[in-house]
């Protein structure tokens, strides 16, 4: 078995540790997520004002909320991962959304 240098041991090293970083902050992310309707996103990151939303709101990752009323489901309005949405926008992932 080769060993490895000094160089290759310290890129090794880095590696793990940014995969493990990562590994660990989506854990937290996913764990700790919020839901945030379509107002409270825009409150808290205005670059996604009412009219954005309604345009190019299904670029983003959401899903519908169900309500239980008088024991018959209807899909209510979106909501919103809020950490995975902050994710997106300190990543740069969300000027690299597209529109299908």
């Amino acid at each position: 078995m080769e060993r490895l240098s000094k160089e290759d041991m310290k890129l090794l090293r880095t590696s793990m540790t940014t995969v493990m970083k990562r590994a660990i902050e989506d854990a937290m992310l996913t764990t700790n997520e919020v839901w945030l309707s379509s107002r409270q996103l825009s409150e808290q990151f205005s670059m996604f004002n009412e009219q954005w939303l309604k345009d190019y709101g299904h670029l983003l990752p959401r899903t519908r909320t169900v309500v239980d009323r008088d024991g018959v489901l209807h899909e209510g309005k979106w909501s919103y991962p809020r950490n995975r949405i902050q994710r997106m926008i300190i990543d740069g992932e969300i000027s690299k959304l597209t529109y299908n």
